[in-house]
Parts: C-alpha cells; sequence; structure tokens
C-alpha cells in the first residue's frame, strides 16, 4: 500500500532530516505532512504487516520518526478495536505515569465529570500531536479517553533516545474528553498486542541498517594487512543471523498479534537492536561514537526497546504464561 514514489521522497527527507532532529531533540512538520499525504497517519490494522514494513525503511533512515509513527498509530488502532468513530490528526498515546508504567492497571489519572486529571510522562509525539488517547480511572472502572491538544499542558523531555519525536509529559488538569471508550485496559492491551511487531520493526530497521554501515566500513578499512572484515565477520554473520531471525517473528505477529507472538518479538526486538548496535560500533572503533552518526544514534536508541511498550521483564513473565 505505501510503495509509492510519495514514499521514496519521505524516506529521503526522513534521512535528510534525522541528524538536526537529534541535535535539536525536535520533530519536523514538514516530515508529519509528508506522512499525512501518504495516509502513513492513519493506519489501518487490517494492514499491520505492509505498516511493519514501512516503518521497518523508514527506520533505516530516521528512527525517531519511524517511532512517532508507531506512537501515533496505537491511538488509531484503539478506536478501531473499540469500533469507535474520531478523526484524529498526529496522535499521542498516554499510559504511561511518574507512578505507573508496564503495569496499567496502576493509573491514578481520574476521569470525572467529563473531565480528566492527572499526568503522563515519557509519551511520544507530545510535542505536536493533535490529540491524545489517555488511560485513566473512573471509580473501579478503566477508561480510554480522547482528548485535543488545547485541552492538555505539555512539557518536552531532553532524552538521550528517539530525540526528536517530541517525547514528553501531558498534564490533564480538567481536560475535557471529546470521547470515552469503556473498557480502558482491555482496549489498550490489545493495542499494545498490535503496536509491537510495529515497534519491533524500528528495530529491525536500525539494526539492518546499522550492520549495512558496519559491513562496508569493515570491507574497506585495513588493519595489519587485513581487512576488518577478515577479522569481524564471524561477529557480523551472527548479527545476520540474528536480524533473519527477528525478521521472520515479526512476520508472524504482525499477520497474528496475539499476545504471545507479539511478546516473543518484542523481547527478540530489544535483544537483536542492542547486540547489532553494539557490534557495529565495535567495528568501526572510534568513528562509531561521533555524536550523530547513525551508529551513534543507534547505539542510544537501542536501549529504549527494553523499556518501551512494556518492559524485557514484562514481555518474559508474560511469555511464562506458555511454559
Amino acid at each position: 500500500m505505501y510503495r509509492t514514489k510519495r514514499l521514496e521522497t519521505l524516506l529521503s527527507e526522513a534521512e535528510k532530516f534525522a541528524r538536526i532532529m537529534d541535535d535539536r531533540n525536535e520533530m519536523r512538520e514538514e516530515l508529519v505532512s509528508l506522512a499525512e499525504k501518504l495516509g502513513l497517519l492513519k493506519p489501518e490494522i487490517k494492514e499491520l504487516p505492509d505498516f511493519c514494513e514501512t516503518v521497518r525503511r523508514i527506520a533505516g533512515k530516521n528512527q525517531a520518526f519511524a517511532l512517532s509513527l508507531v506512537a501515533n498509530a496505537m491511538s488509531h488502532f484503539s478506536l478501531q478495536l473499540s469500533k469507535t468513530e474520531l478523526d484524529l490528526g498526529l496522535s499521542g498515546f498516554a499510559l504511561t505515569e511518574p507512578g505507573s508504567g508496564s503495569d496499567i492497571r496502576k493509573v491514578s489519572t481520574r476521569f470525572e465529570n467529563g473531565k480528566l486529571w492527572g499526568v503522563k510522562t515519557l509519551i511520544t509525539n507530545a510535542e505536536l500531536a493533535e490529540n491524545f488517547a489517555v488511560l485513566a480511572k473512573s471509580g473501579d472502572k478503566y477508561l480510554l479517553c480522547f482528548v485535543e491538544r488545547d485541552e492538555v499542558l505539555v512539557r518536552k523531555l531532553n532524552v538521550s533516545a528517539f530525540r526528536g519525536c517530541g517525547i514528553g509529559v501531558v498534564k490533564l488538569r480538567g481536560a475535557r474528553a471529546e470521547e470515552v471508550v469503556e473498557d480502558g485496559v482491555k482496549v489498550a492491551s490489545s493495542v499494545l498486542n498490535h503496536s509491537r511487531p510495529a515497534f519491533s520493526s524500528v528495530a529491525l530497521g536500525i539494526a539492518e541498517r546499522c550492520l549495512e554501515i558496519a559491513v562496508n566500513y569493515a570491507k574497506r578499512r585495513k588493519v595489519f594487512g587485513k581487512t576488518v572484515f577478515d577479522l569481524q565477520k564471524l561477529k557480523l554473520a551472527e548479527c545476520y543471523a540474528e536480524i533473519e531471525a527477528l525478521r521472520s517473528v515479526i512476520e508472524k505477529a504482525s499477520k497474528n498479534p496475539d499476545p504471545k507472538n507479539s511478546a516473543v518479538c518484542k523481547l527478540l526486538a530489544a535483544r537483536t537492536v542492542k547486540h547489532v548496535a553494539d557490534c557495529s560500533v565495535q567495528v568501526l572503533a572510534g568513528h562509531g561514537l561521533v555524536k550523530g552518526c547513525y551508529v551513534e544514534r543507534a547505539y542510544r536508541d537501542a536501549k529504549a526497546f527494553d523499556v518501551g511498550e512494556g518492559t524485557t521483564e514484562i514481555m518474559k513473565l508474560i511469555l511464562s504464561k506458555y511454559l
């Protein structure tokens, strides 16, 4: 669906702005506009495999923007899963709070008389989002509430990973909800099952690009009469195998995003991207630590896959139920 000349333009522009976004920790509205024209801001669950493939390609050019698209997709998936009709622009999916993360039932944000009170943090797209999907409690019920940007206060965070995707704090001080979805925890959990393959696809795109850069460098660079590739090819071959394994589990999970498949690909994604990024920096040596180069950014971003969209420990707990 997304394989058009317009996508090639987006890929080119995403790569052009990647370093600037990282340096300034700022999202580029030009990229959001291009993604909107391509239909990427309103992804369909039924097209999850295509969406995963597209964010994989974008991640190889601009990791932060790829993550922004995945975060936006979560709000749109929640509408589709709950059969709710609402016109959203670029969106943020607000689950995490200062006192709660992977245990989403611990949220303290309150929904009372049509208004929301609380604080959400580490919310991707907070900088430019037009809408937010917010998990809140009302008595003993959990609701997923949709609010417009002018109803909230946003403070951008100076993060070290995925700089430029607008990660920030969202303060809800009597924000009016334009739509409320019942069974908020059930919907949010289902959203995560569908978004984890896409999130893992970002890791796959990063790992692929890191390996490509490392191999190209290793074949050119000589040391003690041999190329670095001659000395490091077994390590790089191991990275290649891990990437291909991750590709397979993502393909399976994107077609059948149940809790088990999604947890498997998310767990392997975190492990793979960390290992490949680390190996790539090792191959490039000091060149891999130059601020702003793709491999250096990837090395910082890789750790985020251990904590984003459910920690690695939570993925293991989910999978332990199938033993």
